[in-house]
């Protein structure tokens, strides 16, 4: 028969009654020798309650019979589910609330709060690159069923897009077209944008503007089906008419000299293309702005 284990009392400074030196009965603390706090636990619950109350501290809510708390800081009555539990305990603040103390708090202390995720990345950073890539093929495969549920949500989707943005379209188009031949394919917006500008919104050859007829688009000046087409680069593509009787569309695949002189006056002709060539040698120049 193993013998009851007596522990020695322990006196509290604050009530002067001797309990058991215990967990049960007395906090532990580091700064006494017996390695128990003076004051007894109910002497130090009493203290706190007053504390609270003499400096308006809100005491930290009960959960109630049908299962709810009431948030310290939005005082709102709302379900257990609705707060973080730290070690098994509800924090005396709603998530909401939560989020928004930590939002706070990392305004407030940036420089700190990025030292700590640096140094939580490089503490544990073969774990969050898994966790990222899980995320983004879960990510992946939540997309590909929606986009396979919602076809047709799509395709009206991309149609109002492509009404809405017909320079942005004919510039992928333009670019898929080089790439499938294997030509370079560097022109961008600003590019286009800028030769917009220098062509005063116009058509390169006969000067017409956009109008319900005809449209501006890009035009490859050497064509991507000739061999000698420098692909989508912005010494290449000048703007057009395309539409009724439009240049884009007389001029097709055919080579840019030999349709200017069948289908204009040779002055005309040879003018439009110095114009052009002058504008294609500013661009390479880089005195053009693109």
């Amino acid at each position: 028969m193993t013998e009851a284990i007596v522990h020695p009392l322990k006196c509290c400074t604050k009530c002067g009654i001797e309990f058991p030196a215990t967990t049960e009965f007395f906090r532990q603390s580091n700064k006494e020798p017996d390695g128990f706090a003076r004051q007894c636990k109910s002497c130090v619950k009493a203290w706190e309650a007053q504390n609270r109350v003499e400096h308006g501290i809100p005491t930290r809510n009960k959960i109630t019979p049908d299962g709810k708390k009431r948030c310290n800081v939005c005082e709102k009555l709302l379900s257990t589910d609705e707060f973080y539990a730290n070690k098994g305990v509800l924090n005396p603040f709603c998530k909401v609330c939560a989020r928004q103390k930590a939002r706070e708090w990392r305004d407030q202390n940036l420089e700190r709060a990025r030292a700590k995720d640096r140094e939580r990345y490089w503490a544990n950073r073969d774990a969050i690159s898994a966790q990222k890539r899980l995320k983004r093929s879960q990510y992946l495969e939540t997309s590909r069923r929606w986009h396979a549920t919602n076809q047709e949500h799509v395709r009206s989707h991309h149609r109002q897009w492509q009404r809405a943005n017909p320079d942005k379209v004919q510039h992928r188009n333009r670019k898929r077209a080089a790439r499938q031949r294997g030509l370079p394919n560097t022109y961008t917006l600003e590019q286009w944008n800028a030769a917009l500008v220098y062509f005063d919104h116009r058509c390169a050859v006969c000067g017409r503007a956009e109008s319900e007829q005809q449209t501006i688009v890009t035009d490859h000046w050497i064509p991507l089906a000739d061999e000698t087409c420098p692909g989508t680069v912005a010494t290449n593509i000048v703007p057009l008419c395309h539409g009724v009787d439009g240049c884009n569309n007389k001029k097709s695949k055919k080579m840019p000299h030999e349709w200017l002189l069948s289908e204009f006056p040779r002055v005309y002709a040879e003018a439009v293309i110095d114009r052009i060539e002058r504008y294609f040698d500013e661009v390479a120049n880089g005195t053009l702005g693109c």
